[in-house]
Formats: C-alpha cells, structure tokens, sequence
C-alpha cells in the first residue's frame, strides 16, 4: 500500500460554498456563550447565559437526534428532509447522521466543562479550518496520504484556524482594555503583558492538535464519531491541559458545573 503520493496536479474537488457558510454559522454558538447577552437582563442568576445556551443546546441536539432516527426509519420523511436540507449536507449525511448532531454534541460538552474562551477557541478551529482545509486541500493539494487528504490541506486547516483563533484572542484582550465583564472574568488571559507568550503557547498547541485530528478523522458510528465532534473537543483538552501546565488558575480554564445555577 502506497502511503504518499505526490500529484502532478490538483485533483478535481467540490466545495459548496453554500454548504460551507452554513458549517461557519456555527461560529453562533461560541459567540452566544462568550459576549454573554443575558447580562443585559440583569438576571439573579450569575451563569444566565450558559444557562439559556446549554438549555437551546440540550433541545437543538435533542430535536436533530429525532428527525435522523425518524428519517432513517420512514423514507419519506428521509425524502423531505433531503428536499430541505439537502443543499446543506454532504453526500454522505443524505444516508447517515447530520453533521451537525456530533458539533452540538461537542459544544454541549466544552461549554459544560470549560470556559467560553478556551470552548470558543475549539470551535473556531472546526469551524474556519474545516472550510480552508477543504479549500487549499482541494485546489492546491500535491502530496496526498492514503485518506486522500492532503499536507497542504492540513497546514491551511491549522493556519487559517489558528490566525482566526488569535483574532479572537485579539478581541478578547480589546474588551479587557474597555472592562467588558465577560473578559474581565477571563482577564488571565491576555495578548499583552507577560502571559502573551503563554497564551499563544495555547492557541498553538489547540491549533496543531485540531489539526492532525481533522487529518485523522474518519466517520464512525453512523457518523457521530467524526470532525466536529473529535475536533473541538481534543483541541479543548489541548488548550486546557497546556494552560494548566503553563500555570493559568484552574477556574480561568474549567467551569464548575455545579455553580451553574448559582445566584447573583
């Protein structure tokens, strides 16, 4: 078996753009969690916001869980979905799970167990690698392995990713700068001072390991074990296991879920 071959041009590819700005709209979960839109309510509830995005979690995930099992067992309820849906999914999602059940699945558990900034990460880096991995992959692919993904795929998956994880970190290092509350909460995190080397130490390790996991990854289990679920979720543990080594306080990295119903 040949492990490498090196193309003398790009194979032919397909990439949906319709299909791949649906994918990104998932950069909306993150978003909802991380600017904390609750607050302006002025809850009694300190974790308002994670309590209402892991509730609409909880029923998106519940909900998408239904219509596959319902659709996999009547065929014309398969028929009208494909007829909805259709210009949205893979080829492959026509006859096996929606891709987006192992996504919701992964930002059920990073926004359970760890903080918006470090969950945030992960998904920007499914969500923005997958489509450059797919793009560079399709267009300027040479060296190919034997899961006909290709190197320069997987450095565009990592360099997009993690350009769009430090514009993020951007970002939140600004609202630092203006004392927006949900960046003061994180504020152990920053792009100045002496943590920055720290911090992209950690957004680096996250990048290299969402990386290889997208070059890994196949479908499994009906297609729940697949990129956006493994993706995230390995690249969370990264980032979290290298903030600890690296010192950062454990509550600026976890999230205690048992506080999640705690008053103001």
């Amino acid at each position: 078996m040949k492990w490498i071959s090196v193309q003398p041009r790009a194979v032919q590819f397909s990439f949906n753009f319709k299909r791949k700005l649906w994918h990104m709209l998932g950069l909306l979960v993150p978003a909802f969690f991380y600017f904390d839109p609750m607050v302006l309510l002025d809850s009694r509830y300190i974790h308002a916001t994670r309590i209402v995005g892991l509730s609409l979690n909880v029923i998106m995930l519940a909900t998408l869980i239904i219509v596959d099992l319902l659709r996999f067992k009547y065929d014309g309820m398969n028929d009208l979905f494909i007829r909805f849906a259709g210009p949205l999914l893979k080829e492959q999602e026509k006859g096996r799970m929606n891709a987006t059940v192992p996504y919701l699945t992964a930002t059920l558990l990073l926004f359970t167990f760890t903080q918006d900034l470090i969950a945030g990460c992960a998904c920007t880096f499914l969500m923005l690698g997958d489509p450059a991995a797919a793009y560079i992959g399709g267009r300027f692919g040479r060296i190919r392995f034997w899961n006909s993904k290709s190197l320069e795929g997987m450095f565009g998956f990592f360099l997009v990713g993690f350009l769009a994880a430090f514009l993020f970190s951007a970002l939140h290092t600004w609202l630092i700068s203006l004392h927006f509350p949900n960046a003061l909460r994180l504020a152990a995190y920053s792009l100045v001072g002496e943590v920055k080397w720290s911090f992209l130490s950690i957004l680096f390790a996250g990048g290299v390991v969402a990386a290889v996991t997208e070059f890994f990854s196949n479908n499994r289990l009906n297609g729940f074990l697949d990129d956006n679920l493994e993706v995230p979720i390995l690249a969370g543990v990264a980032m979290a296991t290298a903030a600890w080594l690296l010192g950062f306080p454990v509550d600026a990295i976890l999230f205690d879920p048992t506080q999640l119903f705690a008053r103001a």
